[in-house]
């Protein structure tokens, strides 16, 4: 306290342009240090984006209705004169100096009127037939909204502005909610039900009604971005910018010729470069940024950057975020699928835990990063790879699962199963439980193309060191390709290839599995009394319809077993068998068995 009561006795000496910027620099100091130590770090701190004080004439302002004749600056300060009554002049920011990303603002300028009656504020300035102000009279104050030449909304309060008085006047637009201070006393706080995300550009104006001259000194602009705590401040990544919309992703040529490119498949790409930069991780060991380009370009570098047809493998990123931490000691991201009660799960990650999630539509990944208030059903803000969209409920289709991204310096371990088809089931269990897998279905559509290869993925989290039973099962006959990756401690990750044809009874695979190094070795069971099992259900199903096979098959299989140094013999004339009884088995059942022995 000692310091605050030191910095205004010394202010008080200082001319009002210097108090001002030496006291919104304070102010932004101590808010900044509270922050810091008080707050995640999602919630941030405002940042200015635009100031001025006018000692470098008009080169951030235009005219939007005459040609500025009405503006002039004397002493660094801006004067706004117009000598006729029922006269409006304004000014906004050019295209230059103003950016559209800019959205919930703080407006603050110092202001100074010396004659006439109306005083106003303009906001939210999209063009001549679509803004906002804040009027002045005596008779107190209006606030309205001009839509398309209409006014939707407006609102009145008492409070009226002095001349010869200056003022230092506040403004907060966030998201429709309008707060106004003048010399830091709240004057007005409500919402606009009719705001449509306009965000458009702050404004000067100066005009008469029946009253005239008008003269008005304004001074100290600054406008600096809100720290929302609707929004957790995810910066949008576009698929579509020409930095890299162009580029091939993954391997689409392939399977995408008509337009391989980043800007028509980047969706999850993009979405994970902005959960990227919001956890700070903004570039690659070698100093390389991170962008939808470069994070494409590793990942084709990777034998798990992709799944099947274009599917980004989040287990491979946390893997880069795990490399990138040895050099910047930023955190490990550890990856969770949710596929349940998505809308809790959903709110509770971003309003408890700060953290933005990536929200899975049909066909389409996009960035949550905020609850709308008061919102009913339960909306979200999002960040869009590919549409203008701010809302979810934008999208008409509605979510299928989340990926959270936990920083962590623990633990990246996996079990990741993939198939293109669901037919196999798959089981994943040790000596003590049987484990419940996370299992998704996923693919990747454009407007103008039809859906990447739909593909199954099943993933287990934080294995421990152990042996694993894995088991198959599934329509009889039926052929299964599946790939087991497996993911150590640090992310680093292990492919296994898991072919074959489905048995009357469950395949098993065994899986050693060391977490702390990533080793791990699948071998299958080829059990004779399972090919035994399978003869003798072939036989009840009629596909083998002589007895005496059916005797002489089964024979030969439990020969195997009494007598394995013989088996490659005995597979021989199990095969000869077959084909000499050719006309006493259905084609399915030979071609069964004929690939069953060769893999026995």
């Amino acid at each position: 306290m000692r310091m605050v009561a030191l910095y205004y006795r010394s202010v008080r000496t200082l001319t009002p342009k210097l108090t001002h910027f030496l006291r919104i620099f304070f102010q932004t100091l101590v808010f900044c240090t509270f922050l810091l130590f008080s707050f995640p770090k999602s919630i941030q701190a405002q940042t200015v984006v635009f100031a001025d004080s006018f000692d470098s004439g008009f080169e951030k302002w235009e005219p939007t209705r005459d040609d500025g004749t009405f503006w002039s600056i004397h002493n660094e300060q801006l004067h706004g004169y117009v000598s006729d009554g029922y006269t409006i002049s304004e000014l906004i920011p050019n295209d230059a100096s103003w950016n559209t990303d800019w959205h919930n603002i703080r407006y603050e300028f110092e202001y100074l009127s010396l004659s006439g009656a109306d005083k106003n504020i303009s906001f939210h300035f999209e063009n001549l037939t679509n803004w906002y102000e804040i009027h002045f009279n005596s008779a107190g104050m209006e606030i309205l909204r001009l839509q398309d030449g209409f006014v939707p909304w407006q609102a009145h309060r008492p409070t009226t502005l002095q001349n010869n008085v200056q003022y230092h006047i506040t403004l907060e637009l966030n998201e429709g909610q309008i707060t106004l201070y003048v010399d830091d006393q709240l004057i007005f706080d409500d919402i606009d039900p009719t705001f449509t995300n306009n965000y458009g550009k702050v404004g000067l104006k100066v005009g008469t009604g029946s009253i005239a001259p008008t003269h008005i000194v304004i001074d100290n602009i600054v406008v600096s971005l809100l720290s929302d705590p609707h929004h957790l401040g995810v910066e949008r990544v576009s698929q579509l910018d020409d930095a890299w919309s162009a580029t091939e992703y993954d391997t689409a040529a392939e399977w995408a010729p008509e337009d391989p490119s980043i800007g028509a498949w980047g969706c999850a790409l993009s979405s994970m470069v902005m959960i990227l930069n919001y956890h700070d991780i903004t570039q690659f060991a070698d100093g390389t940024t991170i962008t939808p380009e470069t994070l494409n370009m590793w990942l084709t570098t990777q034998p798990d950057g992709y799944i099947g047809d274009g599917l980004l493998n989040w287990l491979a990123v946390t893997r880069l975020t795990n490399q990138i931490s040895e050099t910047y000691q930023t955190p490990n991201l550890e990856f969770n699928l949710i596929n349940t009660d998505i809308t809790t799960s959903l709110q509770t990650e971003i309003e408890t835990h700060q953290r933005p999630a990536i929200v899975n539509i049909p066909g389409h990944f996009l960035v949550a990063e905020g609850v709308v208030p008061q919102s009913d059903p339960l909306d979200f803000y999002i960040q869009d790879p590919a549409y203008t969209y701010t809302q979810l409920s934008q999208h008409t289709d509605e979510p299928q699962s989340l990926r959270f991204f936990t920083p962590s310096f623990t633990d990246l371990s996996y079990f990741l199963i993939t198939s293109e088809s669901s037919d196999a089931t798959v089981e994943v269990a040790n000596e003590l439980q049987t484990f419940q897998l996370d299992q998704n279905y996923s693919y990747l559509s454009t407007k103008d193309q039809s859906q990447s290869k739909e593909t199954f993925l099943q993933y287990l989290a934080k294995p421990e060191s152990g042996d694993y039973r894995i088991t198959v099962t599934g329509s009889f006959g039926t052929s299964y390709h599946l790939q087991f990756f497996t993911y150590s401690l640090t992310g680093e990750s292990t492919k296994h290839s898991l072919d074959g044809i489905l048995s009357s009874q469950p395949t098993t695979y065994l899986l050693s599995f060391t977490k702390n190094s990533g080793l791990s070795e699948i071998v299958l069971q080829n059990d004779p009394d399972l090919l035994l099992s399978d003869v003798s259900y072939l036989f009840a199903e009629g596909e083998i319809a002589s007895h005496f096979l059916w005797y002489e098959l089964t024979r030969l299989l439990s020969l195997t077993k009494n007598y394995p140094n013989q088996k490659q013999l005995l597979k021989e004339e199990f095969v000869s068998l077959l084909i000499a009884s050719k006309l006493s088995v259905s084609d399915q059942a030979f071609a069964y068995l004929q690939a069953k022995i060769a893999l026995f």
